[in-house]
């Protein structure tokens, strides 16, 4: 169960109908972009600022069906008053991130990587 909560590939498999060329295309697009929307989050001067990449995050998240990774950018967009706990709160993203990328591994396009 575990694992599911990292990356629930039932999940993705649904989403993309089964077509495995779509999920490492998914998968690699997903993993492309975060680095940008984390240094969106991470850089957000405003709470208005931190809720679109907070939930621009948990939106892709659940796309794909990182469970972790969406439960933690929930929360993230829940706290966009409380700057003083933005640090952790990226930290916390960053490691179900990371979370992630560990899960896929080689399995997608190494230059989305």
């Amino acid at each position: 169960m575990a694992d599911q909560q990292i990356l629930d590939r039932d999940h993705l498999a649904r989403y993309t109908l089964g077509d495995a060329a779509l999920e490492q295309e998914v998968l690699g697009l997903f993993i492309g972009q975060m680095p940008e929307t984390v240094a969106m989050l991470r850089g957000s001067g405003s709470p208005r600022a931190w809720i679109l990449a907070a939930h621009t995050i948990k939106g892709s998240a659940r796309a794909v069906g990182a469970w972790r990774l969406a439960d933690v950018a929930e929360r993230a967009e829940s706290h966009s008053e409380c700057k003083d706990q933005w640090a952790q709160l990226v930290d916390e993203i960053e490691g179900a991130v990371g979370e992630v990328r560990a899960r896929i591994g080689g399995t997608v396009f190494s230059a989305a990587v």
